[in-house]
């Protein structure tokens, strides 16, 4: 009887495993993101800043950590947007690709900020690497989260 139990057992628990498995390779990576919220906007060398709405619309694959849809930045949107954790973020109008900063981004996206220097968007008037980072709510969490994201 305690051997039919230790088998049943046994059978049971690779059949859990197994179920998991499958289900580890055949969900999908990618989930839909919708941000609609402040942001804090700060100039790195000046420390002058401000609240600055921010939406993203688009897919998120979790396992390449890559944001893909449109972007809107204090009413400046950009239609086609790809943000990597780490990399440039590159946008695109038709067949013209341009690059306007650096993203860092967590592992579920919840967490954002984007560095844009004297070249690229700008979002002050003024000279130096303005950063825009989501969600914060003062100057100190905005450059935590900066902090944090580039580590």
């Amino acid at each position: 009887m305690n051997k039919i139990r230790i088998y049943l057992m046994c059978i049971t628990l690779g059949i859990l495993i197994s179920i998991g498995v499958v289900y580890l390779f055949l969900s999908t990576p990618t989930k839909s993101i919708k941000i609609t919220g402040n942001a804090i906007a700060y100039n790195i060398e000046t420390q002058i800043h401000k609240t600055i709405p921010i939406q993203l619309d688009g897919t998120y694959d979790k396992s390449e950590n890559t944001f893909i849809g449109s972007m809107n930045i204090g009413g400046t949107e950009f239609k086609h947007t790809i943000l990597a954790n780490g990399f440039q973020i590159v946008t695109y109008d038709k067949a013209t690709r341009t690059l306007i900063g650096t993203a860092y981004i967590n592992s579920d996206m919840t967490e954002i900020s984007l560095e844009f220097n004297k070249e690229e968007f700008l979002i002050f008037n003024t000279g130096g690497t303005s950063i825009l980072s989501y969600p914060a709510n003062n100057l100190t969490e905005a450059m935590q989260l900066n902090k944090k994201l580039k580590k």
